[in-house]
């Protein structure tokens, strides 16, 4: 066999056995998952989300929560453990690929890094969409709490009622947010754990609305409605500014990616003559410059383009 193909199968076992790894891993999570369903079946399961826990301390807490949360907003069904184990997977078959490709084990290392890093950056897509989506649907979700608030509803009934019979998926955050109130978490606290979750200031302003009614009264279903149409007058807004925005956001993604293509194609195909250039302290001057204002021009892009109102 010659040396090329033995490459080859190489690569093939090893992303083999890279993968038969992380699908004992799952095997092996998922069976210690079950044992633990197992020992709550008395439990029912919108009573199984625990109370929302104290602020983490700590820096890998706060890590731990935020990771979480992304997760578990990406809308794709995956556990926090899952998640990691899909990024480890992604990360090493391109880290064995990058290998084979140029034998280096700095290469790989950059390989595994891309892999996962772009896993991560998937995830922070999704999570964006399926915020989006959220913003789209509060604002019939804030009318429909009105009118259920109007038909003789507490408002503990028409948190439940959006729950279990609203649009999804916001109507799952709303089923979260009734489970803990039914554990025995007040209503404002319940409905500040999820504005701190999904970081929305029309929901932030439906919690202070509630909290400003439980405190001091008023009607509520009158200043709900008032709420409503603003959030709907801010989603218009914002997917107006999308839609005269798409073609500058679409047009940045070939633009941000054309220069790191350029540099990885003639590192792989063409290694003597990026290798000579790196070699010069001017030419890793140059470089380093060139990343930099890259990343410079692209923050700048993103701050003009991001909306914030």
């Amino acid at each position: 066999m010659s040396n090329g193909n033995l490459i080859y199968v190489v690569g093939g076992l090893a992303a083999l056995a890279v993968f038969l790894f992380f699908l004992i891993f799952r095997a092996v999570w998922e069976a210690s998952t079950q044992r633990i369903r197992a020992r709550l079946q008395s439990v029912e399961e919108e009573d199984a989300v625990v109370l929302r826990r104290r602020q983490p301390i700590g820096w890998m807490a706060r890590l731990d929560q935020a990771f979480e949360n992304l997760v578990l907003r990406t809308g794709l069904d995956l556990r926090p453990d899952q998640a990691v184990g899909w990024i480890l997977l992604i990360g090493a078959a391109i880290g064995i690929a990058a290998y084979f490709i140029h034998e280096e084990i700095w290469f790989a290392v950059l390989g595994f890094t891309v892999g996962a890093g772009g896993v991560l950056i998937t995830f922070l897509i999704y999570r964006n969409f399926y915020l989006a989506k959220l913003e789209d649907q509060l604002a019939d979700t804030i009318y429909l709490l009105a009118r259920s608030l109007r038909t003789g509803m507490s408002l503990e009934q028409a948190l439940e009622m959006i729950g279990e019979r609203g649009i999804q998926p916001l109507a799952a955050e709303f089923k979260r947010c009734h489970a803990q109130i039914k554990l025995g978490l007040p209503v404002t606290i319940a409905l500040e754990n999820m504005a701190r979750d999904l970081h929305m200031i029309d929901f932030n302003a439906l919690v202070s609305t509630v909290a400003v009614f439980q405190t001091t009264g008023g009607n509520l279903p009158m200043l709900l409605d008032r709420l409503a149409a603003q959030a709907r007058d801010r989603s218009n807004l914002r997917k107006h500014f999308r839609t005269a925005t798409a073609l500058a956001r679409v047009s940045i993604i070939p633009i941000g990616l054309a220069v790191p293509a350029i540099i990885l194609a003639y590192y792989i195909w063409q290694p003597d003559y990026a290798t000579a250039f790196l070699e010069t302290t001017n030419g890793r001057i140059i470089v380093a410059c060139g990343i930099l204002a890259e990343c410079i021009g692209l923050f700048w892009i993103y701050r003009l383009l991001r909306f914030d109102y």
